[in-house]
């Protein structure tokens, strides 16, 4: 070991003459690492103190390892270093202070995990030598790391005149197989290894697309031991920070995020940070512990204007930064990129993000978000998971257990108090209908992706309202009556009273199957019945109108909704109209008034039992929330809007 030749080395350095000791070095190191050692010029020996003498070598060369790619681990010009005695009487080579002059050194890494810097025949179980402090005077320094994919090389020099952070790095290379490149101004000396005293250091790295530049002072930063530093981050996806950050997170849109980063130990903490991601703002405090067997995040988020689409990577949606190749196919509307249950099952974590305002499509009537995420032991979370929609809100709560796969996930979800005038904001008509809309639901399903849980979900379904009032001439045109629709067209529109509006479905292997639909009004009474098809994206609801009064140029056939989510065909029932139209020409021939007849209609319409409708679907609601007081539910029940004030 070259620590035996560094003792016996000490042992004699008085007594012998400098020089005369080459060879023997040279000889021990040889015999004890397997690897040439060679000392061109003269050899010094001193003592800055009993405890750690100090060697200086010129013109140095030392071999690496047969296996690497580079034939010298390190040539220098002048090679200064001090030996802690102590530990080499210990068996451990601990240099306190190692300074080279126009060094060129090589470090590597092979896939099996050997190390050229490891100075023993047998790599297993060996320490490296610990360099507390290193100054560099104008040197090349190569790094190749074939597990972790990196292959550096750095250039360091001296900057005369410059006190505070004289040595100058630049580096380039790649980094898993992404290029890199950056530069770094420090201080004289660089603190690597077990002190507790801070360099000044100014960093500027790009790696692929991703920027990075922190500004403060660091220790030991061979084990990352403490930092106080401005960091600045940017990038087009933060996921790729991983394994360069210790935290796997989701996928994200382009970023921009400064703050002031923390670091002593095994806590990280990241504070008073702020930027945008994707076309949103954010700002927080975000914290990791690695205490414990598997890091914990911890996070507190706030963003004034949140864009709605960069929640997408969160459930598998394409980001702008993402092939088009990887939408959804089809047509599909789906999230279905798949999760990464991997990374779910990495890190545990606690956070907290509120947005004031979303930015969304028009047709989105949703006001705010707040969720509270826990991950724990590949369980994930979000309760609430909240949306303010319409005046109301939708509170609910996520599990997904990526234990096992495929991930099992459950969901429960509540609209509350959702005003009607502002559900559907793109419809003029609608913006002066009143009454309060409430809906459920309650699924569960298995999958690695969105559309797969959904796909394979089983529960229930409902939306309910009470009350309120709608356009008149909206109802009139969906019974295809003619006559009505002319008069409200002629002298001006006005509101029909909403006696209830109900629908509930059971859900079964992804496919909704209607119980009961009823939208009943004073002037019309509209049915339907039909199935969603989650697992196939598709819809097919046939709604029958019924006007309730009597009026003439009525062509009445139901209306069906039919065909895959990303493109709705609505269309009524041709042979129906076709009948009524071939008896009117046929009466038209006789007498022109004929021809109205069976145009006329005699409002067969009836009210629906609002009373019993409403009261079922809540005494059910009631006995659910009580069963679920007692024991954990296993039946999903039709929901019900919450009552009218």
């Amino acid at each position: 070991m070259l620590a035996a030749a560094l003792l016996a080395l000490a042992a004699g350095a008085f007594l012998l003459p400098k020089n005369w000791l080459r060879g023997p070095i040279e000889f021990a190191v040889q015999k004890k690492t397997g690897r040439s050692l060679a000392i061109g010029g003269n050899l010094d020996v001193g003592l800055w103190s009993l405890r750690a003498p100090f060697l200086r070598m010129h013109d140095v060369r030392f071999d690496n390892p047969e296996w690497a790619q580079s034939p010298h681990l390190v040539t220098a010009r002048e090679a200064e270093f001090s030996v802690d005695l102590p530990a080499l009487f210990a068996g451990r080579l601990v240099l306190p202070y190692v300074r080279l002059s126009r060094p060129d050194v090589s470090l590597e890494r092979a896939s099996d995990g050997k190390r050229s810097w490891v100075l023993k025949k047998d790599d297993d179980g060996a320490e490296p030598p610990q360099i507390h402090q290193l100054s560099i005077d104008e040197g090349v320094i190569r790094y190749r790391d074939a597990i972790e994919g990196i292959d550096v090389t750095a250039r360091v020099f001296t900057r005369a005149g410059n006190y505070e952070t004289p040595t100058s790095i630049s580096f380039s290379g790649t980094y898993k197989k992404a290029p890199l490149k950056g530069e770094a101004q420090a201080g004289p000396v660089l603190n690597l290894q077990k002190t507790d005293q801070p360099f000044p250091m100014r960093l500027r790295v790009r790696i692929g697309e991703t920027r990075i530049e922190a500004d403060g002072a660091f220790t030991d930063i061979v084990h990352f031991g403490t930092v106080d530093a401005r960091l600045k981050v940017q990038g087009p996806d933060w996921s790729r920070l991983y394994p360069l950050l210790p935290v796997p997170l989701p996928e994200s849109p382009p970023y921009s995020i400064q703050g002031h980063l923390k670091h002593s130990g095994e806590h990280t903490i990241y504070e008073n940070f702020s930027g945008t991601v994707g076309s949103s703002d954010l700002a927080g405090t975000m914290s990791i512990d690695r205490r414990g067997g598997r890091p914990l995040l911890k996070a507190k988020l706030q963003s004034r204007v949140l864009d709605l689409k960069d929640l997408g990577p969160v459930i598998g949606t394409r980001t702008s930064s993402q092939p088009q190749g990887q939408a959804p196919k089809g047509g599909r509307k789906l999230p279905s990129r798949p999760l990464n249950t991997e990374r779910m099952n990495r890190v545990d974590a606690e956070v907290v993000l509120n947005a004031t305002q979303l930015r969304r499509p028009d047709a989105l009537p949703l006001d705010d978000f707040a969720t509270h995420l826990k991950l724990a032991n590949g369980v994930l979370a979000l309760d609430p998971l909240r949306f303010g929609m319409a005046g109301g809100a939708i509170d609910s709560t996520v599990k997904l257990d990526a234990r096992g796969k495929p991930i099992q996930a459950n969901a429960t979800v509540r609209l509350k108090n959702a005003r009607l005038s502002r559900l559907f904001p793109t419809i003029e008509k609608m913006k002066d209908s009143t009454g309060v809309v409430g809906a459920s639901i309650e699924l569960s399903g298995r999958g690695n992706s969105v559309a797969e849980m959904l796909g394979t979900s089983t529960g229930q379904m409902g939306v309910a309202m009470t009350g309120g009032s709608m356009s008149n001439l909206l109802l009139e045109l969906l019974g295809l009556d003619g006559g009505e629709a002319l008069k409200f067209l002629a002298g001006g529109d006005r509101k029909t009273d909403i006696r209830c509006a109900a629908a509930s479905f059971a859900v079964k292997d992804g496919v909704a199957t209607s119980e009961s639909m009823v939208f009943d009004t004073d002037d019309t009474n509209i049915a339907g019945a039909g199935t969603v098809n989650l697992r196939e994206e598709t819809l097919d609801v046939t709604l029958r109108p019924e006007p309730k009064d009597k009026s003439i140029f009525v062509v009445r056939a139901p209306v069906r909704l039919h065909g895959p989510f990303a493109d709705v065909d609505v269309s009524v029932d041709k042979t129906k109209i076709a009948a009524r139209i071939g008896a009117s020409l046929l009466l038209g021939l006789a007498s022109p008034l004929a021809a109205l007849i069976p145009l006329i209609e005699t409002g067969p319409g009836k009210d629906a039992d609002c009373a019993r409708l409403l009261g079922s679907a809540d005494s059910v609601d009631k006995a659910r929330r009580a069963a679920h007081q007692r024991a954990p539910a296993r039946t999903l029940p039709p929901s019900t809007a919450e009552p009218t004030k």
